[in-house]
């Protein structure tokens, strides 16, 4: 009930699946366009993904601390509160953000969603425990998700058997 995710094969032509990622109970993945009455999950190919899912396994087992001193109780609240620093260096500026940018790059799985609606997912090691964090607030693109912001925090072990299950699942619907 804590952390997991649920996969199902819609096509074969283009490897489209449909996936539900759990934290709480609560799908943090549901979506839908401002217009429209119901939440879906995320539909697309998924192959990026799931290998940088498989990438975190091994990233995680290091601490990898934000690099800034910004208030927030999560990564993904770190990284949107740091989104608002300004300087009058435009060097300053580009050393800062690229900083940034390299930490969230790692730590996010939104690059590797190779064109999906996603929700902003952050993954970051906690002393013995992985933390998994979203802010997904996209309504500027008229997307709306059902659960814009949280957070836990997932045992090492617990993480690594459920990444490596939905590995295994994805790798399978592909035989």
């Amino acid at each position: 009930d804590e952390f997991g995710f649920e996969i199902k094969k819609i096509s074969d032509e283009n490897h489209i699946s449909e996936l539900k990622m759990f934290v709480k109970g609560q799908n943090i993945c549901a979506w839908k366009k401002e217009e429209e009455k119901r939440f879906k999950s995320v539909r697309w190919n998924l192959d990026d993904l799931i290998v940088y899912l498989n990438e975190t396994l091994s990233m995680l087992k290091t601490d990898d601390p934000f690099p800034f001193d910004v208030d927030g109780e999560c990564a993904a609240e770190k990284d949107n509160n740091s989104r608002e620093y300004e300087v009058n260096s435009d060097e300053l500026m580009d050393e800062y953000y690229d900083k940034l940018n390299d930490w969230s790059y790692k730590h996010s799985w939104h690059h590797a969603g190779a064109g999906a609606i996603l929700a902003d997912v952050f993954f970051r090691r906690v002393k013995e425990g992985i933390e998994v964090s979203w802010w997904s607030d996209q309504t500027d693109e008229g997307i709306i998700f059902k659960n814009t912001f949280g957070f836990t925090v997932v045992p090492i072990s617990t993480y690594s058997m459920v990444i490596s299950s939905l590995i295994d699942e994805y790798n399978g619907m592909w035989k």
